[in-house]
């Protein structure tokens, strides 16, 4: 992956703010599936990404870039959606692969990735249903991170 990213970087083909998914099905079966239920215009998968269509906060949001940024440096690891075709709509989000200096080293479910774009800051005007009976609508978030001082302790 290192290689295929760099190379996106350097031959500027491909945008640096576009968006990365990864695949669960076979590439070429889910291109198919979506070829065969989507109409002609070509934008569902965009709306499935646009924030202002069909986005939701379980859904991470990983350009280009960000995974070129992981892949030279030790702290900072990306999650990318995990795709496959859906049974009653088009696209099934199923959690977020955990990539790691260009290497795939874990899967978060929803809910953690939830918490992942909270972290990020991109879970702002989002609808997040969270229990069978009801939903809740973000307005807005803020997080603040603070260290706490070592307390130690001894024991007798």
């Amino acid at each position: 992956m290192k290689d295929l990213i760099s190379g996106i970087m350097r031959s500027r083909d491909i945008s640096a703010k576009a968006l990365v998914a990864i695949c669960d099905d076979d590439i070429e079966q889910f291109f198919a599936s979506m070829k065969k239920n989507t109409p002609p215009n070509g934008t569902s998968l965009l709306d499935f990404f646009e924030k202002n269509a069909g986005w939701n906060p379980e859904i991470s949001l990983t350009r280009v870039w960000k995974i070129y940024r992981s892949i030279h440096s030790y702290t900072r690891d990306v999650a990318v959606p995990l795709l496959r075709p859906g049974d009653t709509t088009l696209v099934e989000h199923t959690g977020s692969g955990v990539l790691k200096n260009g290497r795939m080293v874990g899967e978060i479910s929803l809910d953690e990735t939830l918490l992942y774009n909270a972290f990020n800051g991109e879970s702002t005007e989002g609808k997040v249903e969270f229990f069978n009976l009801g939903s809740v609508l973000i307005l807005g978030d803020s997080m603040s991170l603070f260290s706490y001082k070592k307390v130690y302790f001894l024991y007798l």
